[in-house]
Formats: structure tokens, sequence, C-alpha cells
């Protein structure tokens, strides 16, 4: 009887806990309701949180809407009496974190039963750029991409180039940027900057300031003869209005220079500094505004710095208060024959500077405390002779930087990363043979924006590509022609109402003669010593000349750190029928032999005048020797060849093709100016294949260190107008000529 009474009291026991947990179950994909019960008011329920079983996390995009991104979200709950809360949904760098949180009673029994749930909510995307997102919810992840809005391109970065003709141009780079992506060019002698969505650029071409409106320019006119480099922009912030920067310089016989400093439309205007002529010459040099704005930094810089530069920079460093005018020398001003136009960039917190002053390193100088570390190139590079183009990385850590041959005639160059401040780099893009790179900056972290030029392509003005690549050197891609000189903020361009329009009148007519120079022509200088050369040239056109006329170098030896100068100072004139003396201040390159540079006129639009009288019409120039005083060598002895290429065919034949190998001896250290040409008949017999194309004939000129034989190798290639009648020829220094006579059997 005990047995049978204990049945009936289970039973009743167990019905009693079913009716708390009811429902049982749910049919699958069902979500879990909400159990009502009468509870008395004096009892508290006694509840815990925990994180639900999360299976899978879908992505889901409205029907009405591709941008509004919604999230599924399938579990399980482990018993019938757990209730879902809202979803604790965070964003950080790219990636959702989403919590998925149930509510369990603690006070009475729950039956423990699977119970499938889904969640449904959308995800705030109003500050998303496009780009590829990750969601991770209870350590479920998925991934989504955010598309552009309709009608709207991918947001990338918009910059300013001069292009191969000289004229400035705005390009899209077409990479796309993220919302945490901070563009980063932190160069010396700036050519810009970005303010308020429009970019300022100095137009060395008309010598102007512009800013960019539409897809074009619009001039500054209240920046009156700015230096050909050198345009601080400050951005502005909650307490200082925009503005800029820049410097001007007299070429005439007084080389006074000053800073004058303006708000973004000129109406706020102001001179900062004032330098009188020094001796040797210099120029004052807008750099960089302080990230508050109070500040402006600025260097000194040395006119006429001559030799062939690869890596230019500033030459010192100072800074000065744009409220008291205080100024407070950083890095000091060097000795004329140490190194100058050196320093690469400065850091973003404005603590370091990184230069090349080192040539074959990069170091980092800490401007409070002194300190330096190096940078050394990869270990695995051989063949480079300078270093520089530094450039820090976004956040400091890391720096790009260019490795050059030091070859005008044959060029090649690098590009490496550091891993750190200091220590070792990577190679990470090399060049083809007759370019080199310059680091233009960083787009991200990760990606770099570099330029690639040939110093052989510059008459008057480089070709040069811009690459897109990532930091451990993949994905190098060509993103523009052009030269890089500042980047547009926002990947924004502004509007700017036209200019009122001018009355038109009769275009005058540019047109100069070449009449003398001082007659240096011919002078043996000492390695980097400074000298002027003088042209007296006439104005034979009908227009007047003024201080937007310019003088250019066209070609030759890189005697001057800066393209162009002023042909007068501001408020002079030259009329038709005047003369001008031009006066350009150079230095002598470092390494003995010959050097010419070829110099031109162009007018306030950037056209070249036509010089009567002077080198093809167009140009003057200058003729200098270099000698560093040691005993010089002679050429003792000269020969040359030329032997068919194995597999190329049968020698005699017009497609044919050979090598030529000229030799010079010398006895002792000289150098060696060669001219290789070939004939057949009285015309030339073929071409000379070298790094740059097909030429009938080349020269060039051989270093040599001590006594010693080099050689010249050519490829000479057809086809050929009289196959079975070759000659090559060679000439030394002006010598007699020497030739080979191809052996046709």
């Amino acid at each position: 009887m005990k047995k049978v009474l204990q049945f009936p009291l289970l039973f009743a026991l167990l019905l009693l806990v079913l009716s708390a947990c009811a429902p049982l179950s749910h049919a699958a994909g069902d979500a879990p309701t909400e159990v009502i019960s009468v509870t008395p008011q004096s009892a508290v329920p006694q509840t815990t949180a925990r994180e639900a079983q999360v299976q899978s996390v879908e992505i889901q995009y409205s029907q009405m809407d591709p941008n509004q991104v919604n999230v599924f979200v399938h579990g399980n709950l482990n018993d019938s009496c757990s209730t879902m809360q809202n979803p604790q949904v965070s964003f950080e760098s790219g990636t959702f974190h989403i919590k998925i949180m149930a509510i369990s009673p603690t006070d009475r029994g729950c039956i423990q039963i699977i119970t499938p749930y889904e969640q449904t909510f959308a995800l705030d995307t109003a500050n998303l750029t496009p780009g590829t997102y990750t969601v991770i919810a209870n350590g479920i992840s998925t991934t989504f991409n955010f598309p552009a809005p309709i009608g709207q391109p991918i947001s990338s970065l918009r910059v300013v180039v001069q292009a191969s003709d000289g004229s400035l141009q705005v390009v899209n780079l077409e990479v796309p940027l993220n919302s945490t992506a901070r563009p980063t060019f932190n160069n010396f002698l700036p050519s810009g900057g970005g303010a308020e969505g429009a970019a300022y650029v100095l137009d060395s071409n008309r010598g102007k300031a512009v800013v960019t409106a539409g897809n074009g320019f619009h001039d500054l006119v209240f920046v009156q003869s700015p230096t050909t480099y050198g345009l601080a922009v400050f951005q502005g912030d909650a307490n200082n209005q925009s503005r800029l920067a820049w410097a001007t310089q007299n070429y005439g016989g007084d080389t006074s220079s000053t800073i004058k400093i303006s708000s973004l439309d000129g109406t706020v205007f102001d001179t900062l500094l004032t330098q009188d002529a020094t001796n040797p010459p210099s120029q004052l040099m807008a750099q960089f505004f302080s990230p508050d704005g109070q500040w402006l930094y600025f260097s000194k810089e040395p006119i006429g710095l001559g030799g062939y530069i690869l890596f230019g920079g500033a030459s010192n460093l100072y800074k000065i208060n744009i409220t008291t005018k205080e100024v407070v020398e950083l890095i000091p001003l060097g000795p004329s024959d140490g190194p100058q136009a050196c320093l690469d960039a400065i850091s973003a917190d404005f603590h370091y500077v990184a230069d090349h002053c080192a040539q074959n390193a990069i170091t980092i100088r800490a401007l409070s405390s002194g300190g330096k570390t190096t940078i050394q190139p990869p270990a695995d590079l051989t063949g480079y002779k300078f270093a520089g183009s530094a450039r820090f990385s976004p956040d400091g850590s890391r720096l790009a930087f260019a490795l050059a041959k030091g070859d005008q005639e044959a060029e090649q160059g690098w590009v490496a990363v550091s891993d750190g401040t200091s220590g070792g780099s990577k190679m990470i893009l090399a060049s083809q043979a007759g370019s080199y790179y310059t680091v233009a900056g960083w787009l991200d972290d990760q990606t770099l924006l570099v330029q690639s030029t040939n110093p052989l392509d510059c008459s008057p003005y480089c070709k040069s590509v811009l690459w897109t690549l990532r930091a451990d050197g993949t994905e190098a891609q060509p993103a523009a022609e052009g030269s890089f000189l500042t980047a547009v903020p926002n990947d924004a361009i502004i509007q700017l109402p036209a200019p009122t329009p001018t009355p038109v009148t009769a275009a005058c007519k540019d047109a100069a003669e070449y009449i003398s120079d001082d007659g240096l022509d011919g002078t043996t200088y000492a390695p980097n010593t400074a000298f002027t050369k003088t042209w007296t040239v006439k104005n034979t056109g009908t227009c007047t000349w003024d201080s937007k006329y310019m003088v250019y170098q066209i070609s030759g030896a890189y005697m001057t750190q800066q393209p162009a100068y002023w042909l007068v100072s501001q408020g002079q004139t030259v009329e038709p029928g005047q003369t001008v003396d031009i006066r350009v201040g150079m230095t002598s390159p470092v390494e003995n032999g010959n050097y010419r540079s070829y110099w031109g006129l162009k007018n306030g639009a950037g056209q070249g005048i036509p010089v009567q009288g002077g080198a093809d019409d167009d140009s003057f120039y200058v003729d200098i020797k270099i000698h560093n005083g040691n005993a010089d060598g002679e050429v003792t002895a000269t020969s040359i060849d030329i032997v068919p290429e194995q597999g190329s065919g049968d020698a005699c034949t017009a497609d044919s093709t050979y090598f030529v190998h000229a030799y010079i001896t010398t006895d002792g250290p000289t150098t060696a100016d060669y001219e290789i040409g070939s004939t057949a008949g009285q015309i030339s017999a073929g071409n000379f294949q070298d790094n740059y194309g097909l030429s009938p004939s080349v020269s060039g000129i051989v270093v040599f260190d001590q006594a010693d034989t080099k050689s010249i190798n050519l490829r000479f290639v057809g086809p050929y107008p009289h196959p079975d009648d070759i000659t090559v020829n060679l000439r030394v220094n002006g010598g007699e000529w020497i030739n080979a006579k191809l052996f046709c059997p």
C-alpha cells in the first residue's frame, strides 16, 4: 500500500514542475515566447544573464536601400525558460562586435531542452565608407562589403601633378581609402598643401600660387613673386583660421628675402621675417605650420647649389612665432662646404627629422634632445651611391626612402622600408635601368605613393609616373602620369567663381636675341665651388618683360638648386629693344670632368621664347671644367672592335646584330670624353642600342680613379643599308678618330 501511494505523489510533483515551465518545446525556427506568471508583488524574480549560443551569422541588404545592412543571428537556448535581450553592438577598427545575451531564472527549475532562436537587427552604417567589414557575434564571424552610395564614386585621393608639358593637373589615383586612412606627405620644400577642401599649390612654371577650382586652377593674385618651392598651408582648427605662408626672393643686385603670411583669401596679410642680402647669397623658404598653427617652420637655402642632385631637401631648420615673431633655431646652418639640402621629412608630431646628410644612410634627429639614430640600407642591396627622399609613416614608426645609383647617364633606383626608427630596412621596389624613384608619401599605414623619373627625359620638364604599392612590396601599379606636388584634402574640390574677364587687347610677340656672355666658358673650377654665370640678352619682341618672365634650365649638367629663376625683380621691366644681364648663381659639380648646361627664357604663360643667335635658336649655355687639384693621368691607348652576336644570324646580312667594344687606357686618375659612331660609305651604318633606345652615335664620360683600362660595350643593330660595308669609329677627348671594319668572309 505504501508503494502505491508514492507514485501519485511523484506524478503530482511532476505536473507542478511542468506547469511552472510550460511550454515544453517549440517548433524549429520559432522564437521562444515569454511566460506570464502571477508572482506576489513582494517576490523579486531571480535571474542571470549569459551569452547565448550562436550557430550562424548572416548579412542581408535591404531591398529598398542597398546600404542598409541587416544582421540575422541564429542559435539555440539550453532551456525553455530563457528570454532574449537586445544585442549589445560596438564598432572598432572595421569590426562590429556583437553580444547576444539570454536571461534565465534562477529561482525556479526549467526543463533542459534545446530551444532555437533568431534575432534580426540593423547595423548603424551612417559613418561607414565603402570597404570590407567584419561582424563577430559571440565568437562566430562573417564579413560583408559595404558599397558606395548609388551614383557616388568610391572615396579616393586626388592629387595635383605637374605634367610633362609643365601644366598643372588634378588626377584621381583611383585608390579606395577607408575611414581610418591618413595620407601623409611630410617632405621639406613643399609645393603646397590642403585646407578647407582645396589644394593650394605653387605653379613654378608661371611663378604663381594657385588654388584648385573644379578640375582647374584659380590664381592667388595676392601671392607675388614666390620662390619656386616652399608653400606652407595650415588647415585651421576650432581656435585658428586657415592660412598660407611663402617666401619671396630678389635675384638682382639686392638678394634680400622675406617670408609672407596671409589668410586663404588674402584679406589678412603680414610680413613675418625679412633677411637682408647675404654672402654667399641665400633665400628663406617656408616649410610647415605647427599643429596648432602658432609657429611657422622655415629654412635658409643657398642660391645656386649645384651638382647632380637626386634627393633634394632643406639645409637647416628654424621656427618663428606668427604672433610675437620670435625665431628659434632647431637645426643650425652648416658650413658652406658641408652637407646641403639633405633634410628630408618631419614627423607628424614634429619631434623628429629624417635626413640623408650621410648620403648612404638615413639619420633620424630628435629635435628636443639632439639624439640620433640611423637606418641602414638593405644589406642585400649593392650598386647604389645615394640614399634619400625619406618619408615618415602616418604613425611615425617606420620610414620609406629611396636609393639611387647616382649616375646621370645610366641611372637606377630602389625603394626601401625600415622595420622601425633605427637598424635595418628591406628593399621593396627596383626601377628599370635609366630611371630612379622618389617617395612622395604614405596613403595609409600600409600603402606608399612613389614617383619614377628618367633624368635624361627632362627637357624642360621631367616625364614622371606615380606608383602605388604596399609597404611589403606587393601590388605595385602605375597610378598617374606627372610629378607629385600635393594632395587635395577630403576628396573635395571647391568651386570658385570665374575671375572677372579682362579687356581683350592685341597680343604681343615674345622674341629675344643672344648678345654676349661673361666669357668664363672653358674656365676650370675646383669641385663644389660657387660662381656666377652672366648672359646678355636683348628683348627683340613687342612684349614687355617683367617679373613673371623666367630664365630656366633646358638640359645639361645640373649646377643650381632650382630649375628656374625670375628674369627681373618685382617692379622691374625690360622694354622692347632693351637688353638685360641675366645672372644665375651656380655651384660646380663634385667630380672631375667637362660640364655644359643649357638655359632659355619663358614668358608669364610658361611658353618658351625663341633666342636668335643662341644655341639651337632657343637657348644659351655655360661650359666649365672641374679639376680637383690632383695630378692628372693621360690617355695612353684606345681601341675599338666589332664582332657578330652569337645566334643572331649570318654576319654581313641586313638584320644581323653585333657587339661593339671600345677600350680606353690611362696612366693615372683622369676623365675621358668619348664619341662612338659608325659609317657605311657616307651614311650611318646602323644604330647603337643602350638602355635609352637606339641612336646612330653615342657619347659620354669615363672617370678613372687610377691607372686602368675601361670598356664601353654597346649592341649594334640594323637594318643596315650596306651590310657588307660597316665601320665603327671612336674618338677620345676630341682627338683623332680610330676605326674598326667588320670582317665579311
